[in-house]
């Protein structure tokens, strides 16, 4: 019995050994800034609602019901969108075009804590009811597929580290602490645009230049627009594949100048790139360096902000179950 004891003990140490070794080379989640994902907002119907099937002749009352969830690192604020039901002519169903129109709600945002704990999203319902198929047909139909149209603003934060000293084209024989000319990695906020590429370079003693291309990474039936307009997707449409960029971060009080924007601002800091076709593109910063005494590294910080489109859909069976009651 009593080496049973020493037996269980020992390969307990060994279980709890290998344990600690295990955490204590963890490089967890709470090394990266951001939670991240490729989703703002995800979208889909209430099981039954719409129904697979309903009946002619206003024998089926239903209602429509999208659930979303903030899958994203962007808070949806009051205004900031609408679902809109298309697909269906309103009047066969009872219905008018604005009860075909409903705002989404004010939603949290994805969170990811210091410790990299993440705090789900919000989840809410937006229901649209009342509609009731008025027609009385001559036989079943498969009705066109009903489309929730989502439309709403979102933001991606971007946050990469890039390497500072104070003479940027000096060779040392010790290993710097990090690298002046090379491909950065970019940390993205969870969202479908975001900063795929980052390279910095040295373009004098004083000067570095930083290069980063903004892409669609969402699903390829999804659309973007100038931040605050319609989602239109027509070919006129001027707003269609714009992205405001807003390089938020400095060094020392010195402010990037960018370009590749069009509409920018007076610091050249900010303003828009047009994805034509989603291709991606790339924007070209330039900062001098104000008052670098030693070798360290910075947060180079990007804002993507957008009007973001995306939609779900479903086709439902209407069945004929003959004439009006008399």
């Amino acid at each position: 019995m009593r080496r049973s004891w020493i037996i269980l003990a020992v390969t307990l140490l060994f279980l709890v050994g290998c344990g600690s070794g295990t955490s204590s080379t963890s490089t967890g989640p709470e090394k990266t800034p951001f939670h991240g994902g490729e989703t703002g907002l995800s979208m889909r119907f209430l099981e039954g609602s719409p129904p697979d099937e309903v009946f002619d002749n206003q024998k089926f009352p239903f209602g429509i019901v999208v659930q979303l969830e903030n899958l994203g690192e962007d808070e949806i604020e009051a205004g900031d969108g609408e679902i809109v039901i298309i697909g269906i002519n309103p009047i066969d169903f009872g219905v008018t075009q604005a009860d075909l129109e409903e705002p989404i709600p004010v939603m949290r945002a994805t969170k990811k804590n210091f410790d990299g704990t993440i705090v789900d999203g919000d989840k809410n319902n937006v229901e649209f009811g009342g509609l009731n198929y008025q027609i009385d047909l001559p036989g079943n139909i498969l009705q066109p597929r009903i489309r929730a149209d989502a439309c709403y603003n979102y933001k991606t934060r971007t946050a990469t580290l890039i390497c500072l000293k104070p003479d940027l084209l000096a060779q040392t024989e010790i290993k710097e602490v990090c690298e002046i000319a090379e491909e950065k990695d970019p940390q993205n906020s969870g969202g479908p645009i975001q900063i795929t590429e980052l390279r910095q370079t040295a373009i004098s003693s004083d000067k570095i230049q930083v290069a980063f291309v903004v892409e669609h990474v969402g699903p390829p039936n999804d659309r973007f627009y100038k931040l605050g307009t319609d989602c239109d997707d027509r070919v006129t449409n001027i707003d269609k594949e714009k992205v405001k960029v807003t390089v938020t971060s400095d060094v020392n009080g010195a402010i990037p100048s960018c370009t590749g924007l069009q509409d920018a601002n007076a610091n050249q800091n900010s303003g828009f790139v047009t994805l034509f076709d989603r291709v991606p593109r790339t924007v070209i910063c330039e900062i001098v360096m104000q008052s670098v005494t030693n070798t360290f590294e910075e947060v180079f910080e990007v804002d993507l902000e957008y009007r973001y489109q995306q939609f779900i859909e479903k086709s439902i069976l209407i069945k004929d179950v003959g004439g009006p009651d008399v």
